[in-house]
């Protein structure tokens, strides 16, 4: 019989070595000997986190303060937790008890304020922050206090306190850098001041390596191409899913509008928007084990029928007709969804590549976007979304609607009643009051889906023309503009 002590080391030595399995049993065993144990809770929420799956970690980390309520770090995973999920009255409480210890009080803080933000308390969340910012630098709290001042329109009190910390010669996390630079260039991008926005993004992205390999991904679409060959798509399996509650697929390049027309269209009754998720990559791991695309070939319909039953049960909603998965880069994956699911419908939104490119660019994204740091890059990767979404639209023309970011924003109404009537749905006057739905966006723009359209975003390159000469060469070669 292993001791506690010896269970507990065990589970972190796997997870250590990426083993969460092995990891799980071990905690499990260990909670079976000792139910009140808090630390096992907190890293079993630690692997539900890792396998994206929140609800369950949101359960084991309210277990772990139940038995110890001075456990600060599971405290502040908890309400960063229930904020990603949009539980924002949860999440206020999480960190507002969270602020009352003494370990991360500036981040709960931040937190708070982030959370009234988006509860529409914006003046409640200022005045929390304004006192606690005007006594540290913390990045954490400069950043919260950021977001509001562009909410407010206050920009030059965010300014100059990023202006301040970034000339302190003590900060060494290359990350909080970044995202405090690109920050600071949106500070100055509301402010006109187009040459001072542009270095600070430069900046930005000029602080990590440039790892993006182009004739990687080159060779990745060749495969998917190659993969889903006309002759393939004939007669590839496919699901026998008959499910009631269908998925919707919105996809494209980040930045390109997915997060309004995902607003949009979960504004209406029969739609349900579940954000970003990664089901779909994760069925596919499962059932090519490292193999994708070729193995693809290879699967059974027992298989997707399988793999259709874990999708629907993560992600559907059960009390609407459709619901809608808004992850972009599932446009690489299009072949398979149809495979899951042969009937469904797959939105592919554009944008004016020249303001999609400076926008990604603009952003401040985790390693996965390894091509979004460069410009050149981003434009190869544009090229080669363009190329393959075009070659799905030849494969697949009855499920792929293309629609573009520019009439949605110009043409709100009759874009949307067009995309409703390929949904076999009726027109709702909500739609086109999707600011009004209190549903929480978790993407960087948040900002925008949660006020009426506006187009303040469109041809804003003309702003940055004299700096982004090289970017308008690269599109040209491409024949994307």
């Amino acid at each position: 019989m292993e001791k506690i002590e010896s269970l507990y080391k065990s589970a972190l030595h796997l997870i250590s070595t990426g083993d969460f399995a092995g990891a799980k049993l071990k905690l499990l065993l260990l909670l079976k000997k000792s139910p009140a144990y808090a630390p096992a809770y907190y890293q079993m929420a630690l692997i539900n986190l890792h396998q994206d799956d929140d609800k369950q970690a949101i359960a084991n980390l309210i277990k772990c303060i139940d038995i110890n309520i001075n456990t600060s770090n599971a405290a502040l995973l908890l309400a960063e937790t229930q904020l990603r999920n949009s539980q924002l009255t949860e999440a206020l409480a999480t960190y507002t008890k969270t602020a009352l210890l003494k370990d991360f009080k500036q981040e709960a803080i931040s937190g708070q304020a982030k959370s009234l933000r988006l509860l529409d308390r914006t003046q409640e969340a200022y005045d929390l922050i304004q006192q606690e910012v005007d006594i540290t630098d913390h990045p954490s709290l400069i950043l919260a206090f950021s977001e509001i001042c562009i909410e407010l329109k206050c920009y030059s009190e965010a300014t100059d306190k990023i202006e301040r910390l970034l000339s302190k010669e003590n900060m060494s996390d290359i990350e909080v850098k970044k995202n405090l630079l690109h920050t600071l260039g949106k500070l100055y991008d509301k402010e006109k001041k187009y040459k001072e926005s542009f270095k600070a993004h430069k900046d930005a992205n000029n602080l990590t390596p440039h790892l993006y390999l182009p004739n990687n991904f080159n060779q990745l679409t060749f495969r998917i191409q190659n993969t889903y060959s006309e002759d393939f798509i004939n007669h590839f399996p496919k699901s026998n899913n008959k499910s009631k509650h269908q998925p919707i697929f919105i996809v494209g390049m980040p930045r390109s509008g997915t997060s309004l027309l995902e607003q949009i269209l979960c504004s209406h009754s029969e739609i349900y928007g579940a954000g970003e998720r990664n089901e779909v990559q994760q069925a596919i791991s499962f059932m090519c084990k490292g193999g994708y695309p070729e193995k693809m070939q290879a699967i059974t319909s027992a298989q997707l029928d399988q793999a259709t039953k874990f999708y629907t049960n993560s992600v559907c909603s059960k009390r609407h007709k459709y619901t809608i998965d808004k992850m972009p880069h599932n446009y690489l994956h299009i072949g398979a969804i149809l495979q899951l699911f042969p009937e469904s419908k797959i939105i592919n939104i554009t944008r004016d590549p020249i303001d999609n490119c400076l926008s990604i660019y603009f952003q401040y994204f985790n390693s996965s976007h390894r091509y979004a740091t460069k410009l050149d890059n981003i434009a190869h990767h544009y090229s080669r979304y363009n190329m393959l979404v075009s070659y799905w639209k030849q494969l697949f023309p009855d499920n792929l609607i293309n629609i573009k970011y520019e009439n949605i924003i110009n043409n709100t109404e009759s874009e949307i009643k067009s995309l409703l009537n390929h949904l076999s749905l009726e027109w709702e006057d909500g739609c086109l009051e999707h600011y009004k739905n209190k549903r929480h966006v978790k993407t960087a723009s948040q900002q925008q889906v949660n006020q009426p359209i506006y187009n303040e975003s469109v041809s804003r390159w003309k702003n940055y023309e004299d700096d982004i000469q090289p970017l308008l060469t690269q599109l040209k070669s491409y024949d994307l503009i």
